[in-house]
């Protein structure tokens, strides 16, 4: 998807497992080009539905993700499948043009940095990625009670309270790579306001170095 949105291109070419590796700062081997293969398998399948509510009525969208794809069999396993005629016979995959539209239009700008370098347990990634967007979006006070964010992050664990340990992780990576973000716990849920100023690049040449 980030390769689509940079190119401005529903089409995204994919020549192999360890093109897609190397993008992404993984270690190359039998065990990654395996794992990209199930991942691969998984969004192949996705679904995804987009509701939107408004003051008298609310919109819901559902779109598959990809609409045709053409890859190696690194990639997509032994599928006998066809080549995009409308691409030659050029290995990529094709994402479902209204959603792509529907992403373009409402698209939030997620730094590559914070999606590469992130490590660490799972749930705590996702609230990375949900506090971002939450920050970024806010434009004025709010509170998100614990309730609703049990509901939106269910979790497995047996612990009622793991979901605020992995919060609290998770705020103070977002803190590390945006100080100026406005996110904190409070007693009733979580408290999330309009950032006091926009995220900043590392710049070596002024000192701004931070790793998550």
């Amino acid at each position: 998807m980030d390769r689509a949105i940079r190119n401005d291109s529903p089409f995204v070419p994919w020549s192999s497992a360890a093109e897609f590796g190397r993008e992404m700062g993984l270690e190359k081997g039998g065990r990654t080009n395996k794992q990209i293969k199930e991942r691969f398998s998984r969004i192949a399948g996705l679904v995804i539905s987009i509701s939107r509510k408004g003051t008298e009525a609310t919109a819901l969208d559902t779109f598959p993700v990809i609409a045709r794809a053409y890859l190696p069999n690194s990639i997509a396993g032994d599928t006998k499948q066809a080549s995009l005629p409308e691409m030659g016979d050029r290995f990529g995959v094709l994402l479902h043009a209204p959603l792509f539209q529907d992403i373009k239009k409402h698209n939030i700008v997620m730094p590559r940095r914070l999606w590469l370098d992130l490590k660490g347990p799972t749930p705590v990634q996702d609230l990375v990625f949900w506090l971002y967007y939450r920050c970024y979006a806010a434009s004025s006070e709010s509170i998100i009670p614990w309730d609703a964010l049990s509901d939106q992050f269910p979790q497995t664990d047996s612990n009622p309270y793991r979901i605020r340990q992995h919060l609290r992780k998770a705020i103070k990576v977002l803190k590390i790579l945006w100080p100026a973000a406005q996110v904190k716990e409070d007693p009733r849920g979580l408290w999330v306001a309009k950032a006091s100023a926009g995220m900043l690049d590392d710049d070596v040449t002024k000192n701004r170095v931070r790793k998550l």
